[in-house]
């Protein structure tokens, strides 16, 4: 099940921006108010579906959309980190960030590495490693390429954001002890009513270029949705820090299927290889911390 749970994240998540793809060079506030539109959509029909179960008092079901509103301010963060900083820069600040933070919660929060004796921890600290390594080879810049943009501090600021609030996001379900299947529709509340209220801010407008894009852009919702879902069973068996370090190998997933369907780098490009070096580092990091357990 473990495995099972590790594939649909890493799966749903590598691809699910892909279907947007096109469209998210257009507006990105708007991207992610489709999104989050069919994550709550999923949401709802899923929690129509399923059995009664577990009950959330209001506390609860507030916090766990609480989170959610973290998650789209992160979408927001990110989107601005990428505009400032490029998207390789941008992603190599708050990927390893919110790989770390996440397992920072699960020290501090949940005693997740309490119980390791000292080779369980080392190989704990070892894959963390490797795992970062790999991520960061993935995303760093081609320094051939022309037209990168410079740092700057308001995007440095951005990406920190996302990573910070990334690595946190599901917090209030993992402190609740609530089940994956109970929390996923107060967190699509949160996060559908925090896109929203940009749109509304911000004045932009929730039409979309072309008309192919009211069904890619809920695909891609529909795909971050399975994603969730499989990420939070995930950290409910293997612990918040691991589950979420396991999840960010859907990077790995981003970057084979960029360079293989849209080639971007080139296939058998330097470029591509370094990629693929990396891919193979963070896989190799992400199975071995799953095993640290």
């Amino acid at each position: 099940m473990v495995l099972l749970l590790a594939l649909i994240t890493v799966l749903s998540w590598g691809i699910w921006l892909f279907p947007a793809h096109g469209a998210a060079m257009k507006s990105q506030r708007v991207v992610v108010f489709y999104v989050t539109l069919a994550n709550l959509l999923v949401s709802a029909a899923m929690t129509g579906l399923k059995p009664a179960g577990q009950s959330v008092d209001a506390s609860v079901w507030i916090a766990i959309a609480v989170g959610g509103v973290c998650w789209t301010l992160s979408g927001a963060c990110a989107f601005g980190a990428t505009a400032r900083l490029g998207p390789a820069r941008a992603m190599g600040v708050w990927s390893p960030l919110n790989i770390l933070v996440s397992l920072g919660w699960g020290c501090v929060l949940f005693g997740e590495f309490a119980g390791l004796d000292s080779g369980r921890l080392c190989l704990t600290v070892l894959s963390v490693a490797a795992l970062v390594a790999g991520l960061l080879i993935v995303i760093r810049p081609d320094r051939s390429a022309t037209g990168t943009k410079p740092a700057s501090r308001s995007g440095l600021l951005m990406a920190v954001g996302a990573g910070a609030l990334w690595g946190s996001y599901f917090l209030p379900i993992r402190w609740s002890g609530t089940d994956p299947a109970t929390a996923v529709l107060p967190m699509a509340v949160g996060m559908f009513a925090a896109a929203g209220i940009i749109l509304l801010a911000t004045r932009t407008s929730w039409r979309l270029a072309a008309g192919g894009d009211y069904l890619r852009l809920p695909l891609s919702g529909a795909l971050w949705s399975a994603g969730n879902f499989g990420s939070l069973a995930l950290m409910e068996r293997v612990g918040t820090g691991r589950g979420f370090s396991i999840a960010q190998l859907c990077l790995v997933v981003n970057a084979i299927v960029g360079i293989f369907f849209l080639r971007t780098p080139s296939p058998g490009s330097p470029a591509a290889h370094r990629v693929l070096i990396g891919c193979s580092l963070a896989t190799v990091g992400g199975i071995t911390l799953g095993f640290t357990r």
